[in-house]
């Protein structure tokens, strides 16, 4: 047991050098940030704030052994055996960390309301992954089906868990959620986009279903012509192996103009994001800094 507790810290807490690390950090005051939005005091979410990053990070690494990503330093040697039985603990200690919040309430309560949210949108979340394994080649209506079911639903429910615990006002627990749930559509984007990055400089990518479900690639494919979908196709799955293939692959993308219509679609969601704050008819400092966390994502 303490050899576990000391990976699920590991886990948990950020690593120095990772280039997530900020972007970690900001997204964990989502929770406390909503509840003191729509009224409340933002120690109020602690418990939703410890249990929302304990289902990220199983999240994380349940990606990660999913995607075949390179592995973490605590984990590489062990194996996605580790990678998987560690999320496992994460998820049970969300679990535990809700229940102790149910139970110290009386039924029926915002404590109650939230702990059910939370596993109602953990099984969604479910539902999109199962939904992307088994769609080899998803279309654009496909893409954003999945990306709502998942980073959508994922990061409403931070917001919205943690605005139910200030409020219980219908407006302003509909506005959050869905400022919560653009959010999570521009980073799942912003995420996308980053994956070739290292193909147009490096001629390396992911290959495989992961590959093949990011939207550049799902762009390219909805707009090129008959024979350049063959080529991308034939190439996306070569291109974890393959250097040659991950050129191809971003050359393609960049030919198709995936690049101006993704940066005009995080506009959009930066946009649809901000009038959701904007909706709630409040001013306070919390709403402002969620307006700057969506900025410098």
């Amino acid at each position: 047991m303490p050899d576990l507790v000391r990976c699920l810290r590991v886990a948990l807490l950020p690593q120095e050098g990772n280039g997530a690390d900020s972007q970690y950090l900001r997204l964990a005051e989502l929770p406390a940030l909503c509840c003191q939005a729509a009224g409340g005091e933002p120690e109020w979410a602690d418990a939703v704030t410890a249990a929302w990053l304990c289902f990220y990070q199983a999240a994380h690494l349940m990606d990660s052994v999913q995607d075949q990503d390179e592995p973490e330093p605590w984990w590489a040697e062990a194996g996605p055996g580790m990678a998987l039985n560690v999320a496992s603990g994460l998820f049970f200690s969300a679990a535990l960390v809700l229940e102790q919040m149910r139970s110290e309430t009386h039924p029926g309560s915002a404590a109650t309301q939230v702990s059910a949210e939370f596993y109602r949108g953990a099984l969604s979340m479910c539902s999109g992954q199962q939904l992307e394994l088994t769609c080899r080649e998803p279309g654009l209506g496909q893409y954003w089906s999945f990306a709502n079911q998942k980073s959508g639903t994922f990061f409403a429910l931070a917001c919205g868990a943690g605005a139910r615990l200030g409020s219980d006002e219908r407006h302003k627990l509909e506005a959050l959620r869905n400022f919560g749930q653009q959010l999570g559509l521009y980073i799942q984007v912003r995420d996308d986009l980053d994956e070739f990055r290292p193909a147009r400089a490096f001629g390396k990518a992911r290959g495989g279903v992961h590959l093949a479900s990011t939207l550049p690639v799902v762009y390219a494919r909805e707009v090129l012509p008959e024979s350049e979908r063959r080529r991308l196709s034939t190439a996306v799955w070569a291109a974890q192996e393959n250097p040659e293939a991950a050129a191809e692959v971003a050359d393609l993308v960049e030919q198709s103009g995936a690049s101006l219509f993704i940066l005009t679609e995080i506009e959009r969601l930066r946009c649809e994001a901000k009038a959701a704050l904007s909706s709630t008819a409040l001013e306070s400092q919390a709403v402002a800094r969620l307006g700057i966390l969506m900025e410098i994502q």
